[in-house]
């Protein structure tokens, strides 16, 4: 079915900083004005963990479904309403699921300007709240903090899909959250703290460290471990957007890794948007296309191959060079917000000239 599209309808009630990611391909292909947010009558439940859309085409009724949340579960009841079931984090034993379409990391981003994004809040609060019939108990408060996220700690897609061309040798930044569950302790922090200390030991320059989450000691009671153990790489202010970015551009190289539950993190989402050489442990979930060791990343397994990866990209500009083109050219053909709605669009026989 060749795209003559008449109407978009996406489902409000979405995460909205979790599913900007695909409401900007929609947009990029369609344009805004195609677009319109109402609550589907045919989903008795919350599409909770992702985003329902309706596509009518040639008055043809497209149902699709983009699964856009940390989690690696199927959600069966959005499985069998969807044509297309479009996954972030998919488990390879669901990998051959006929509707199922892998689609890579994504990363939330800016869709309005602060005005528009709160007044767009507000609407779809109100839209949801007249759909259940007064049974929506989120307060208005809480249900716009993700729409002033998407303003306050995210950017414009522009702004992440530059291809990177502005790394200084021998500088590595690196800045991530100190998490407390026990599956985070054991792997994502530990691979993120291995892979600092490495670069502070083999690179003319790094810059970086952790995150402190204030009611994390409470929480967890090897947190002040880690506090003692990364002391000094500890972060108690935030630093803004613009300069994270600024310095991530600048590292000669990053790191990636399986983030809190095992997740493909949004970290390697702009790592792949921004055109980086990429240094990651395995990946846990599967990646679309040929996601491919040695030619769009280097894949470390643990700490003696993490050490040899630093120093062979710390000495081989072509490497790296390499390395930030593949990525650029996977991630334009697999994973941008336009290319994962083309491909699970066409998972559900639509196909876009």
């Amino acid at each position: 079915m060749t795209s003559n599209i008449k109407k978009i309808i996406v489902d409000p009630r979405c995460r909205i900083n979790y599913s900007s990611y695909y409401i900007e391909g929609l947009k990029s292909l369609f344009g805004s004005r195609m677009i319109e947010f109402r609550c589907l009558q045919d989903i008795d439940t919350e599409p909770s963990g992702g985003m329902a859309v309706k596509i009518v085409v040639d008055g043809v009724e497209k149902c699709v479904f983009f699964d856009c949340w940390d989690g690696n579960n199927i959600n069966e009841n959005m499985y069998q309403w969807a044509d297309a079931y479009g996954k972030v984090n998919l488990r390879h034993d669901d990998a051959h699921r006929d509707k199922i379409v892998p689609m890579g990391p994504n990363f939330g981003i800016g869709l309005w300007n602060p005005v528009t994004s709160i007044l767009k809040g507000v609407k779809h609060h109100r839209i949801i709240k007249r759909h259940s019939g007064g049974n929506f108990k989120q307060p208005l408060k809480s249900f716009i903090r993700n729409y002033a996220y998407m303003f306050i700690r995210r950017k414009r897609y522009g702004y992440y899909h530059r291809f990177t061309d502005e790394e200084q040798p021998g500088y590595i930044f690196s800045l991530s959250t100190l998490w407390w569950g026990e599956l985070s302790i054991n792997t994502t922090n530990r691979y993120r703290g291995d892979f600092m200390r490495l670069c502070k030991q083999h690179m003319d320059v790094f810059e970086g460290g952790f995150y402190y989450v204030s009611n994390a000691e409470k929480e967890s009671k090897v947190y002040s471990r880690y506090l003692e153990e990364y002391h000094d790489m500890i972060y108690k202010s935030r630093l803004s957007m613009t300069e994270y970015d600024k310095r991530n551009r600048k590292s000669w190289f990053v790191f990636s890794t399986p983030s809190v539950i095992g997740c493909l993190g949004w970290k390697l989402g702009e790592y792949l948007c921004e055109g980086k050489a990429i240094i990651s442990t395995p990946l846990n979930n599967v990646m679309p296309g040929n996601f491919e060791n040695g030619v769009h990343y280097l894949e470390v397994k643990d700490t003696q191959e993490m050490e040899e990866a630093i120093v062979r990209l710390r000495d081989d500009a072509d490497l790296v060079n390499r390395l930030k083109r593949n990525a650029w050219d996977y991630f334009n053909e697999w994973v941008s917000p336009e290319a994962s709605v083309r491909h699970v669009l066409a998972r559900a026989g639509i196909v876009i000239p």
